[in-house]
C-alpha cells in the first residue's frame, strides 16, 4: 500500500530539509525512485504524486510467496461515476439539439468502438476532442454531464486550479500526468470515460509568439503538451469555454473535431425551460416570460430557485407578478435584457 510523503517526512530529524526532500520525492528524483525500488502510489491507473509505494518489481522479487492484502480500490477523487449523474432534461435551440443528439449517438458504447476502428483502418486519429462554447448558463457543462449519463461514461473532471504550480517545471509535469492518467484509464476501461476540462481557455489558449519570461515559457510548454496529447488522444475529451475567442490558435482549433456553440435560447426554447423549472406554471405565463426575457437556462434556474425559497418561507407559490419581479432582479447584472414585444 502507498504511504503519504508527509508521513515519511516525520522520520526526518532536520525540519529545514523537509522542503527539499518533499520536492525531490514529488519530482521522482530520489535515489529510491530512480533505482526502481519505489514508485508513486495511486489507484485505478492514476498516479498519486503525494504518496510512494513499493514498485511491482520489488513486490514480485521479495514477496513472491506472499499474498499482499490490498485495500479495496477507491475511486480517484476527480472521477464522477455515470451512475451518480442525475438525469436532467435540457432544452437547446434546434441547431444545438441536433449536434448534441449526433454526439450522443456517436459516443454510445454500441457505436463508438466501431467508429474508432474504422477511423484507424483509414489511417486517421481515433480520439474525439469536442469544444463546447457559449455564454454562461447556456448548458455547456450540463450538456457534457448529460452526454456522460446517456452513454454510461464516467467523467474525469480536471481541477483547473491544480494544474499550475509556483515551482518551475511542476506545472508541465502535472498537466502531462493528467493525460498519462487518462490514457491508462482508457486502456483499463471497456467504456472510455470523458476527460472534461471546464473553463478550458485557462490552458487551451493562443500560444505566445515571443515569450519574455518564465511564466510565458511555462504556458507555451503546457500548451505544447496539450497539443501533443490531444493529437494522440485515444478517448474522448470535452472542453468548455465562455471565451471562444481565446481558441484562435489554429493548432488548437483544428484538433477539436466537433465544435458546438451554445447560443442564448430562443423564445420557444425559453418557454420550455420555464415549464420544466416551475412545475405549476401555466402555458400562457411560461410563454409570456419566454417572450419577455432573453434569459439563459442558468438565469431561469436562478429564478426558479428563488421562487422555491419564497414558497418555503411563506407557503405561497409565486404569482406571475412575483416571477416578473424576480426576472427584473436577475436582469440587474446586465447579463440579459428584457425583450421588446410588438412593433
Amino acid at each position: 500500500n502507498a504511504v503519504p510523503i508527509e508521513i515519511l517526512l516525520q522520520f526526518n530529524d532536520y525540519m529545514e530539509d523537509d522542503q527539499l526532500i518533499r520536492r525531490t520525492l514529488s519530482n521522482g528524483n530520489s535515489a529510491l525512485q530512480k533505482s526502481g525500488l519505489v514508485c508513486f502510489g495511486g489507484e485505478n491507473g492514476f498516479q498519486d504524486m503525494d504518496s510512494l509505494a513499493l514498485s511491482e518489481d520489488v513486490i514480485g522479487s521479495f514477496f513472491n510467496e506472499v499474498t499482499l492484502e490490498r485495500k479495496s480500490e477507491r475511486r480517484h477523487k476527480d472521477i464522477i461515476s455515470s451512475g451518480s449523474i442525475i438525469a436532467k432534461e435540457l432544452y437547446y435551440n434546434e441547431k444545438e439539439t441536433e449536434q448534441m443528439e449526433r454526439l450522443a449517438s456517436l459516443l454510445s458504447p454500441q457505436n463508438f468502438k466501431g467508429v474508432q476502428q474504422r477511423l484507424k483502418d483509414m489511417g486517421m486519429r481515433k480520439g474525439f476532442a469536442v469544444l463546447f462554447s457559449g455564454g454562461a448558463g447556456c448548458g455547456k457543462t450540463a450538456g457534457a454531464y448529460e452526454l456522460a449519463r446517456r452513454t454510461g461514461r464516467d467523467i474525469f473532471a480536471v481541477d483547473m486550479s491544480q494544474l499550475k504550480s509556483k515551482w518551475v517545471g511542476d506545472s508541465e509535469k502535472i498537466v502531462k500526468g493528467v493525460f498519462d492518467s487518462y490514457r491508462k484509464m482508457c486502456s483499463k476501461c471497456g467504456n472510455a470515460p470523458i476527460l472534461l476540462f471546464n473553463e478550458a481557455d485557462a490552458i487551451f489558449s493562443k500560444r505566445i509568439d515571443n515569450p519574455e519570461d518564465s511564466v510565458d515559457q511555462m504556458m507555451n510548454s503546457i500548451q505544447n503538451i496539450c497539443l501533443e496529447a490531444i493529437e494522440n488522444l485515444d478517448g474522448i475529451l470535452i472542453a468548455t469555454t465562455n471565451l471562444a475567442g481565446n481558441f484562435c490558435d489554429e493548432a488548437f482549433a483544428r484538433r477539436f473535431i466537433f465544435k458546438v456553440e451554445f447560443s442564448t435560447p430562443e423564445a420557444e426554447t425559453r418557454t420550455k425551460i420555464w415549464k420544466s423549472m416551475i412545475a405549476d406554471i401555466t402555458d400562457d405565463d411560461a410563454c409570456e416570460l419566454g417572450r419577455s426575457y432573453a434569459f439563459s437556462g442558468g438565469n431561469i434556474e436562478n429564478i426558479a430557485r428563488k421562487a422555491a425559497v419564497g414558497y418555503v418561507l411563506s407557503g405561497e407559490k409565486a404569482s406571475l407578478a412575483d416571477l416578473r419581479k424576480y426576472c427584473d432582479e436577475e436582469s440587474l447584472s446586465g447579463s440579459c435584457k428584457r425583450a421588446r414585444i410588438g412593433f
